[in-house]
């Protein structure tokens, strides 16, 4: 799902339940004409939550419990919880069982008794990679132009290409590329002659990142990390970002990150070039994502 994999077990129905096998250790059995189906199921602790700053939802699974007698609504699984186990009744013998599995408008099967899944338009949340995000730095010494020393940090995680994102399932033909950027500045200096410079520290910041043109179908803060200014001179832009891509694409595009920055000067030494008490500067970074190919290797 794409809040995590729920791994789901489950064994042959009972009339009976020994009473080692009851969290009360006492003895369950079914009414007549009623079965008793036990079911264990846990998420799978890898994958919950890898992509929840990119969910942009509060949608949770819809789980039922379908028998040729009866269908019995289940309660949600606890994405916080160790496995739960439990045993529901549904009327008949249920030979014929299956769990309905419902996230946000798409609806997944799975036998409990061969294991095989039908996931319809879920298909592609089991082409994800199982490993976490790639993190890359995009740091440049020179992103400023020369004449700057500028204590500037540029770091992304990803991309992930997944089926549900922004809280919507992505359109046929399309998928959800997902990325998160965050820029650090705290120190910018520049010379103002061959003995001179002066410090600035920054006010505010516009910042804008781009997919090969085009802008983000949603954005979302990175908490404390975003913030201008920020601590201790700090200036921080973290942002968790979604497009719209064709599946059609073997190249997953070029993100081009742009970073204006609204500085005020704190002191100069030297003689030379007045920059001003107020300057704007900016800061830009490309880079190429890779192919579809590539990502699905790792």
């Amino acid at each position: 799902m794409p809040v995590g994999e729920l791994v789901v077990h489950s064994g042959e129905p009972l009339d009976t339940a020994a009473a080692e096998d009851t969290r009360d250790l006492v003895e369950l059995a079914a009414p007549e004409g009623a079965t008793l189906v036990p079911i264990t199921w846990q998420y799978d602790q890898l994958s919950k939550g890898r992509f929840d700053a990119y969910l942009g939802t509060g949608a949770t699974p819809v789980v039922t419990l379908v028998t040729e007698g009866s269908e019995q609504r289940l309660p949600t699984p606890d994405q916080d919880a160790d496995a739960e186990s439990f045993y529901v009744v549904v009327d008949g013998d249920a030979d014929e069982r299956r769990l309905e599995v419902e996230f946000d408008g798409v609806t997944q099967t799975v036998d409990l008794r061969t294991g095989k899944r039908k996931v319809g338009a879920a298909a592609p949340l089991y082409d994800v990679p199982a490993g976490g995000l790639r993190h890359r730095s995009c740091d440049d010494d020179q992103v400023f132009g020369a004449g700057v020393l500028a204590q500037f940090t540029c770091d992304v995680d990803g991309p992930a290409l997944l089926p549900y994102a922004g809280g919507v399932w992505a359109p046929k033909g399309k998928s959800w590329l997902v990325v998160s950027v965050t820029t650090r500045l705290r120190g910018y200096s520049v010379a103002t002659g061959p003995a001179g410079a002066a410090n600035y520290v920054a006010d505010s910041l516009k910042g804008s990142v781009w997919l090969d043109g085009r802008a983000p179908a949603q954005v979302t803060g990175g908490g404390e990390a975003d913030r201008c200014p920020g601590d201790v001179g700090t200036c921080g832009f973290s942002k968790h970002l979604v497009f719209q891509v064709d599946d059609d694409d073997r190249r997953l595009g070029k993100l081009r990150i742009r970073q204006t920055y609204r500085l005020s000067l704190l002191g100069r030494w030297g003689a030379g070039e007045d920059p001003g008490d107020r300057i704007t500067r900016t800061a830009e970074k490309e880079l190429a994502l890779g192919t579809r190919k590539a990502l699905r290797r790792r």
